[in-house]
């Protein structure tokens, strides 16, 4: 068999959620392969901080800062990466935010937040990005959502809603535009080490060194570089013919659940 093609050259992808954890490794990933890069996050001074990263593997990078949030930013971005590089290959919706609230306390404004930030952000950047993906062909979407789409967790229903909504977003949109030459893939990551989910990290590493590895039979958590390999992998030619697929990235967690 001939070697894996990984190359991303020519390439321009967009990155949310770029200046840290999940979305720093990937933006790092993507330029190391030969992609181009227009990366995006609230925070102005971190996000130059991984752009100068990036560039030194070659790659030329626009930060654009930004909230996801607001559909202004997101046209921005969009914008911004036409008038720069001609046109987008990939998009990868990776930002996200973590409400921690107990069902009973949950507002519609909350749940309106999450769902906003987490789903509807990334839907409408697909949007802006269909006729270009389609156009330049072989086109890419790649959504972050997380193993709580699978089980539930005590305190982040919001979250994990928006988490499975991500899902069925990617089946969606893998069934009515891959006749354009659009593939879209989910990646749902276990709990990985990340600037959101210090205190989490420390919780459960202070169980696993007690033994209890149920939490995770590998005895220990998700590190961002380790998605990240899924996400440029899922974003090459080697992944050509995948296309509305969620890979669950736990460490063996799912292998637990009741049959």
């Amino acid at each position: 068999m001939a070697k894996i093609n990984t190359s991303l050259e020519g390439k321009v992808a967009i990155v949310t959620g770029a200046s840290s954890g999940i979305g720093r490794a990937s933006t790092l990933a993507y330029a190391a392969h030969g992609a181009n890069l227009v990366i995006m996050s609230r925070g102005k001074e971190r996000l130059q901080a991984v752009a100068k990263e990036a560039e030194a593997f070659g790659a030329e990078v626009l930060p654009v800062p930004g909230d996801i949030g607001e559909e202004a930013d997101l046209q921005n971005i969009y914008d911004q990466t036409i008038d720069r590089f001609g046109g987008v290959d990939i998009l990868l919706n990776n930002a996200a935010i973590g409400e921690g609230m107990m069902m009973k306390n949950l507002t519609y404004e909350s749940f309106e937040r999450v769902l906003r930030i987490n789903t509807f952000s990334g839907i409408r950047l697909a949007q802006l990005c269909r006729k270009s993906l389609k156009e330049r062909g072989n086109g890419v979407i790649v959504n972050i959502a997380s193993d709580d789409c699978l089980y539930p967790s005590v305190g982040v229903g919001a979250y994990s809603m928006s988490k499975i909504c991500q899902v069925h977003f990617t089946k969606q949109l893998a069934v009515e535009w891959g006749k354009d030459g659009i593939r879209v893939v989910c990646i749902s990551p276990s709990l990985t080490r990340t600037a959101m989910t210090v205190d989490s990290v420390k919780g459960i590493e202070a169980e696993l060194k007690k033994g209890d590895y149920r939490l995770n039979p590998m005895a220990r958590v998700c590190e961002p570089e380790e998605v990240a390999a899924m996400v440029l992998f899922v974003s090459g030619p080697a992944a050509s013919f995948i296309n509305g697929y969620n890979y669950v990235v736990d460490g063996g967690m799912a292998a637990q659940a009741p049959i």
